[in-house]
Formats: structure tokens, C-alpha cells, sequence
């Protein structure tokens, strides 16, 4: 692993066009993405980035969460690589808008 891997990976989530995120969340958050996905960590960083472009342009998307959460949604969606059944996603993106 590289610090410039994991700055540009943040650099590039980062700078998707009207999403705001909390900067220590999101570092700890590609941090666990690269120890999760080693082998794959690039494709799944664009794949991110498609679905927050996706939930842009669609903020329905998702299921409401419960109880403290329900002003957000969650997306759920597979990692590159990964064959799952439906429901059997590996990720998932909260968001709200």
C-alpha cells in the first residue's frame, strides 16, 4: 500500500460533484476498503464512485433505514469481482439528501 494510492483514492471520491462528506470518515472509510480490497481497491473505488454518481442523479435510491436513521437511505450494491445473489450485495452506501 501506498499513501499516494489511498490520497488519490480520497482525492477521487472526494471530488464527485454534490456529495459532502465528513474528511476523517471518509479517510477511515478507504482505509478499511484497502485492507478489505487488496487485491481489487481501484476497481472498487470507481465502482463507488459510479454509485454516488448514480444516487446524484437519483437520490431515491435506496431503502429507508430505522428508528435514529431514518433520514437516510441505503444503496446496496457489489463490489467489482464479486458474484452474489441479490440481497447478497458486499456494500453499501448511506446517504440523504
Amino acid at each position: 500500500m501506498t499513501v499516494k494510492q489511498l490520497e488519490n483514492a480520497i482525492d477521487r471520491i472526494s471530488a464527485v460533484e454534490g456529495v459532502r462528506m465528513e474528511p476523517m470518515y471518509l479517510k477511515l472509510d478507504v482505509l478499511a476498503l484497502y485492507y478489505v480490497y487488496r487485491d481489487r481497491f481501484d476497481m472498487v473505488v470507481q465502482e463507488i464512485i459510479n454509485v454516488m454518481e448514480k444516487i446524484v442523479d437519483n437520490p431515491s435510491l435506496g431503502e429507508q433505514l430505522e428508528y435514529s436513521l431514518k433520514e437516510y437511505k441505503s444503496y446496496h450494491f457489489s463490489s467489482p469481482g464479486q458474484t452474489v445473489k441479490p440481497q447478497e450485495e458486499d456494500m453499501r452506501l448511506a446517504h440523504r439528501f
